[in-house]
């Protein structure tokens, strides 16, 4: 399947009112900076009478396998297991130091990272000599998780807000 060139949403725009289609799938990073191309999207295809859907492109990052870290405060990432970093990493609103296993490591950098096995994306700070760390209290928090571990079993069960673990 061949790939299109991306384009903005003022040009897809153009595009739908000039060439009316019947049947369209127009899919967009989960990182692009237009959030909310696809209510304008649909509307503009539904009113000329096509059908259009939208899938959002979500980014995996090179991490082979996460740590979950009761004790974290972050999601952490190191920078080397990032794709894209040019494009995808941004300022952090607030930079902040913490102590590692590997030292002290300030952080002032973060990313959106999709985490498949959580079906799930979550913000993570980005650090040069950190680990790849999830936040439990952050995935219950802000993801709906949670986390049991019953007497005498051999290991705790993550379970996602979906009831999966």
């Amino acid at each position: 399947m061949a790939s299109s060139p991306e384009v903005r949403k003022g040009e897809v725009l153009e595009l739908l009112r000039t060439h009316p289609v019947d049947y369209c799938i127009l899919t967009w990073r989960a990182d692009n900076p237009e959030e909310g191309i696809h209510e304008q999207l649909a509307s503009q295809a539904n009113a000329g009478g096509s059908v259009i859907h939208v899938v959002r492109q979500l980014t995996q990052d090179k991490v082979v396998k996460w740590m979950i870290d009761s004790g974290a405060s972050f999601h952490l990432i190191h920078a080397r297991a990032v794709r894209d970093e040019v494009a995808r990493v941004r300022p952090c609103s607030r930079s902040i130091s913490v102590d590692t296993a590997h030292g002290k490591i300030v952080l002032d950098r973060e990313v959106d990272s999709h985490i498949p096995t959580l079906q799930e994306t979550v913000t993570a700070r980005l650090g040069q000599t950190s680990s790849n760390i999830l936040s439990l209290g952050r995935l219950c928090q802000e993801h709906g998780c949670s986390l049991h571990w019953g007497s005498f079993e051999g290991k705790p069960r993550l379970w996602d807000a979906r009831g999966r673990n």
